[in-house]
């Protein structure tokens, strides 16, 4: 049983020990024993026999150790000894220490034995070091995880401490301290190619992204196994030197997803936060020729940064606007003002985009209805006031995803996805990706799901082939298909991580019987699922055994900040 720690019996500050009225051994201290012969008052026999036990242990450990951190010493141990004496006669040193260790009392019974609150000073002293270790700890690491944070939302690279997972463990506990490790460690590490994505061209990220697969081995073994040995032996060697590179192919696809997510969210505002230009002129504004000149900048910017969906005005500024133009105290004739705006915007082009910029926004933004109780808002209309929400629902079984797994995910959607065949297409070949992670029988991410060979065809299949393309990473998210996917993709896990379930239920298969051959039919016809746009889903027989049941959605909070 431990009752003292390893700091209970610290040394105290050099000097005249008679001046620290206040520590464990501050009665003892007071005591003026300056002869060894001298006859200390009456104590208690087992609490001294505990005190030098306890000393001699912890020197004998120090000893071994060959550490000298100024604990207490042999010559500390023997003065210990010299004021414990003996009541009949004095002892020698070498008695003394003799008598200590042949006594054969276990320390609980001297501790049982000890007069009551003789050792409250020792472990006060001790509970004291360990609580103020404890904080200086858990400052460490609330810093470094603040910072770390900062960093991933400033898109900039972290360059703080880096505190181990014990330091977690100790200050959250081991399963609470490895969740927060985890994500600390993550926002470290992602941190550095987030810095160097901000100002990068869209191609160039596309360029860091395309990374290839080992190709797969052609031979039959039946057919060419000598050939085939060979082959094998090439592909095992190539793939595990491409697992080894995976996690940092993972860090990459992080940075990328959160970059353009940024840039697809609010263009405007993310080419403001990362050139100093651009943010300079929208300060500048003052009158209505500053805001051409702002806006000829925004989308300047974005063009060079190769967005594809340019907003001339970043959100806030946009939404000030028209709040300002709402408000009849301070503009009387809101269409003057809004024309005036527009007119300042020189290139018609320019011009144009503002305006269907402001509409959308302008239409976007919730109404807040006035009834009869005074004019004020009714508490039942969603986005108005603060409306119960229903309770999220819970699952035994959960699965993770990171901003790699989504942009993995939009990849893929927009190759699977015929728009015009309707959003709950669009959901159904999303459950079934997620429905295959959370099964771990394709794999432990979105990646290894959707590359597994001739499962989505335009992914890798003999279809991807000429193009060299064996991974969804090659895929390109300039592709004009993009931006419709990734929108359907936030919006859809929004609505799984809020408990909606999947459209397919825990199905594993679908397939579009109107571009399938007659060897695929036979399969598809027999999918008991439902029909979604050109998809049959359903699971065949084979893989029944892997359907994952329900199961809940994590978000990643740093590519969803609004995430609870």
């Amino acid at each position: 049983m431990t009752i003292f720690t390893e700091t209970t019996f610290r040394r105290w500050p050099q000097g005249d020990m008679n001046a620290d009225a206040t520590g464990p051994f501050a009665e003892a201290a007071t005591q003026p024993y300056t002869m060894l012969g001298a006859s200390p008052p009456q104590s208690n026999s087992h609490a001294d026999d505990l005190l030098v036990r306890l000393a001699g242990a912890y020197r004998a450990r120090e000893e071994e150790e060959g550490s000298g951190s100024g604990e207490i010493s042999s010559s500390d141990v023997q003065a210990m000894l010299a004021a414990r004496g003996d009541r009949v006669r004095q002892l020698t040193p070498d008695e003394r220490i003799g008598q200590v260790f042949q006594d054969g009392l276990p320390t609980d019974t001297l501790l049982a034995e000890l007069s009551p609150g003789i050792v409250d000073g020792p472990v006060q002293a001790a509970h004291a070091t360990n609580a103020e270790s404890l904080i200086n700890a858990g400052a460490h690491v609330d810093f470094a995880s603040q910072d770390a944070r900062a960093a991933v939302s400033g898109r900039t690279a972290y360059s703080g401490s880096t505190p181990g997972p014990e330091q977690f463990a100790a200050v959250f506990g081991a399963e609470e301290g490895g969740k927060q490790y985890k994500t600390f460690k993550w926002r470290a590490d992602v941190s550095p190619y987030l810095a160097s994505m901000r100002v990068m061209p869209a191609s160039d990220i596309d360029t860091m992204l395309d990374v290839a697969m080992p190709a797969r081995n052609p031979y039959n073994p039946k057919k060419a196994p000598e050939l085939y040995k060979q082959e094998q032996a090439r592909y095992d060697r190539e793939m595990a030197k491409y697992e080894q590179e995976k996690p940092r192919y993972d860090l990459i696809n992080d940075a990328a997803a959160l970059i353009l997510q940024d840039r697809q969210v609010d263009p405007a505002a993310y080419v403001r936060q990362v050139l100093p230009s651009v943010d300079a002129a929208w300060k500048q504004v003052a009158k209505p020729q500053d805001f051409g000149a702002a806006v000829a900048q925004s989308f300047a910017a974005q063009r060079q940064l190769g967005i594809k969906n340019v907003q001339p005005l970043p959100l806030p500024v946009a939404r000030d606007l028209i709040k300002t133009w709402n408000d009849g105290s301070v503009t009387p004739d809101a269409e003057d003002a809004e024309r005036q705006v527009l007119e300042a915007v020189s290139d018609p082009k320019q011009r144009a985009a503002v305006a269907k910029q402001l509409a959308g926004v302008r239409a976007a933004q919730p109404e807040t209805p006035a009834d009869a109780s005074d004019g004020e808002p009714d508490t039942n209309v969603a986005g108005v006031g603060e409306p119960a929400q229903p309770a999220k629902r819970q699952f035994t079984k959960v699965i993770d995803l990171s901003p790699a797994d989504i942009l993995r995910l939009k990849k893929t959607l927009m190759t699977e996805w015929f728009v015009k065949d309707g959003d709950d297409e669009a959901k159904g070949i999303i459950d079934t990706i997620l429905n295959r992670l959370a099964s771990k029988h394709w794999g432990n991410d979105v990646s290894q799901v959707v590359n597994s060979w001739a499962q989505f065809s335009d992914v890798n299949s003999v279809r991807t082939l000429p193009h060299g393309r064996n991974n969804v990473d090659q895929l390109s998210a300039n592709d004009p298909r993009f931006a419709k996917s990734s929108k359907m993709v936030d919006d859809y896990l929004a609505q799984r991580a809020a408990g909606a379930p999947s459209v397919v239920g825990d199905n594993l298969n679908y397939a579009n019987p109107k571009v399938s051959d007659a060897s695929n039919l036979v399969w598809i016809y027999k999918l008991d699922g439902p029909k979604l746009g050109q998809h049959w889903h359903g699971t065949v027989d084979e893989l029944r055994k892997f359907r994952p049941g329900e199961f809940g959605i994590n978000l990643p909070k740093d590519y969803y900040p609004s995430v609870p």
